[in-house]
């Protein structure tokens, strides 16, 4: 038991898939339009108060677009565009576009023409070309080349749908028209579009090609996530052996990480059933992780018990870390008590990590008397060394006390060497800030670092830009982040970004 971990029972404060559009036909002629625009209310926002033919909702036309008649139109028009009730709003463009063909068209594009093309309209355009390149991409792309700009809707915000609504048609078709744009014209987001059109035709495929042309890394794991996110969506089974049929280890630990990430938001038991067969594997860790965030938040005695029977290894040392700083944001008191009715082991020392930095927060000495309980003499050592250093700065002199009493010798806490390196005005500058509390550099405390401020005064240099500020500490570079705001070096205001 550790039970001389110190408990501080203390409150802390602490594309365009998914449209439900009915399936379009095949086959037009290309029409595009340029026009004057008009301001109005985005599909999500609040809607304009004006007047108008308003759709009272549940009692309007269930008539096809096909069957419309002019004043139908209008009056879906008018309810996309003043009604105050998102509901209805919806209902009314999916009313407009669900039966989209190429024989009521020039209709519906007629009565898109009093939809102004701008970012508030963005779900509306977005729902338009999805369900047009559904049958004519290539006139939806002419479309788009023709009225999206920077200024109205983004060219991209609309060429993911149409490139998801054309791979769930033909991928082949799609993947070719993708190649054949210049290489700086390839983004992400179209793959990604690419993606999530192609697993609605053929998960397998899409997977093959991921592997085959995009590099291992963030890139390809997220798009490797529209895959899962589509399969999960149409049943958890088949997404569950999709990632598990994935030869390449890598790849699979993608697959398992993004479906994690989907399944753990709505059904963290059931993930934990399949993972459970995965426990000792490397490609299962992430996916772990995923399901140690989301169920510790929804049900803390669940999650911890599942944790605490998994077989010991890298899963359950990772999957404990993971409870205890997603828990002890919301419950400090109760993470502590869990862990110290855990037993004494190395899989449990990072839990213990996880709890004393944040505890460190509120009370440094009990966190550092909370991190002797670690059982790995170098994760305790680093430990202790860390939360000695960020005490010695805040409060010199009990740390330097509580080292003493404790036999530490009072230097490990001092970091002598600590910089602050400046790229100011193209130009890498270093200058030492001694006992500054460097790690904790705020617009309230920016004193602390006057002295270097006037040094740059002293040799005439001024801020013209945000620059990038590093904390070196006996020569290593640590992966903080400060960033001055200033035209001039006087009353400088500093505010500083951890980067996780």
């Amino acid at each position: 038991m550790k039970s001389w971990v110190v408990l501080v029972v203390a409150a802390v404060a602490g594309g365009c898939g998914g449209f439900l559009i009915g399936k379009a036909k095949s086959g037009t002629e290309a029409v595009s339009s340029s026009r004057e625009l008009q301001q109005g209310a985005g599909l999500m926002s609040g809607g304009d108060q004006g007047s108008g033919n308003v759709s009272a909702g549940p009692n309007r036309t269930t008539s096809t677009v096909d069957g419309m008649n002019r004043n139908n139109l209008r009056r879906e028009l008018d309810t996309i565009k003043r009604d105050p009730n998102p509901i209805n709003r919806f209902a009314s463009l999916t009313q407009l576009l669900g039966d989209l063909s190429e024989d009521n068209l020039s209709q519906v594009l007629s009565a898109f023409h009093e939809i102004p093309m701008r970012y508030e309209h963005r779900e509306e355009y977005q729902m338009l070309i999805y369900a047009w390149a559904g049958f004519d991409p290539k006139a939806a792309l002419k479309f788009v080349d023709e009225n999206a700009n920077s200024r109205s809707i983004r060219k991209n915000d609309l060429l993911n749908p149409l490139v998801a609504s054309w791979a769930s048609q033909d991928p082949d078709a799609t993947l070719e028209w993708i190649n054949e744009l210049p290489e700086n014209e390839r983004s992400i987001q179209l793959l990604a579009g690419l993606m999530e059109g192609w697993a609605t035709k053929d998960p397998y495929a899409a997977a093959e090609y991921l592997q085959a042309n995009v590099e291992p890394g963030k890139d390809r794991e997220k798009l490797a996530g529209e895959i899962a996110s589509h399969l999960f969506k149409q049943n958890p089974n088949d997404a569950a052996k999709w990632a598990e049929s994935q030869s390449d280890l890598g790849f699979r630990a993608e697959a398992f990480e993004e479906l994690a990430e989907d399944w753990a938001s709505v059904d963290p038991n059931s993930l934990a059933g399949w993972l459970g067969d995965h426990a000792e594997e490397d490609y299962s860790a992430e996916a772990f992780q995923d399901l140690a965030r989301a169920w510790v938040s929804e049900d803390p005695s669940a999650a911890t018990a599942y944790f605490e029977n998994l077989p010991d290894g890298t899963v359950k040392e990772t999957g404990i870390y993971e409870m205890a700083v997603t828990w002890g944001k919301d419950d400090l008191g109760a993470l502590g008590e869990w862990l110290n009715g855990l037993p004494d082991s190395n899989v449990t020392d990072q839990g213990v990590k996880a709890y004393v930095n944040r505890l460190a927060k509120d009370s440094p000495q009990a966190a550092i008397d909370s991190a002797l309980s670690i059982t790995g003499d170098e994760v305790r050592n680093e430990t202790v060394q860390n939360l000695g250093q960020n005490w010695f700065r805040q409060d010199p002199e009990a740390a330097t006390a509580w080292a003493s009493a404790n036999g530490v010798p009072v230097e490990n806490f001092q970091s002598k060497n600590d910089t602050i390196r400046m790229t100011i005005n193209g130009e890498e500058i270093e200058v030492p800030t001694g006992a500054a509390n460097v790690d904790l550099i705020t617009p309230g405390n920016v004193h602390q670092i006057q002295g270097s401020i006037e040094q740059l005064q002293d040799v005439g240099i001024v801020i013209e830009s945000s620059p990038t500020v590093e904390r070196v500490i006996d020569g290593v570079s640590v992966e903080n982040e400060l960033t001055i705001d200033a035209e001039s070096l006087d009353g400088a205001a500093i505010q500083r970004s951890l980067i996780d």
